[in-house]
């Protein structure tokens, strides 16, 4: 018998319970509507485009009941504060970061543009809760 790429790891020590993880483009999830019961999406979606649309899909195929879980950065965390700052720096001198060690983490920042205050995550996500951990903040809801 044939036992596909997501059979296998699924078979390790230490995930007997799990089914399939696959990585997915956000944009169109290749999933039957209400057929995961599990979504997690970790440090990704301060990167997507369209943030609605990808609320949306989740929502659309976790089953009844099923769990989401993401990481977003927290605003409120130290590291938050010094992007920033780091972010305005670049805006308004772009040359002082064309070279140098803080060049690539300017590069994350141009393409990190996601960032809302925990409020506005919750919201879209409709989230059931928030907890913050490490410059990052957990949300977790069930679909209902």
């Amino acid at each position: 018998m044939y036992r596909t790429p997501c059979w296998r790891a699924a078979s390790r020590p230490g995930l007997a319970n799990a089914r399939c993880v696959r990585v997915v483009d956000g944009a169109a999830l290749p999933l039957e509507s209400g057929s995961v019961d599990v979504v997690v999406s970790s440090s990704v979606v301060e990167y997507v485009s369209d943030l609605r649309h990808y609320a949306t899909e989740v929502r659309r195929v976790l089953k009844p009941g099923g769990v989401f879980v993401v990481t977003v950065p927290d605003e409120r965390s130290a590291v938050r504060v010094f992007e920033r700052g780091l972010r305005l720096l670049a805006r308004f001198a772009p040359r002082a970061f064309e070279t140098g060690k803080l060049k690539g983490y300017v590069e994350y920042l141009r393409l990190s543009k996601n960032r809302f205050d925990s409020r506005e995550w919750v919201e879209l996500f409709y989230a059931d809760t928030a907890r913050r951990a490490d410059g990052f903040l957990w949300l977790e809801g069930r679909v209902r």
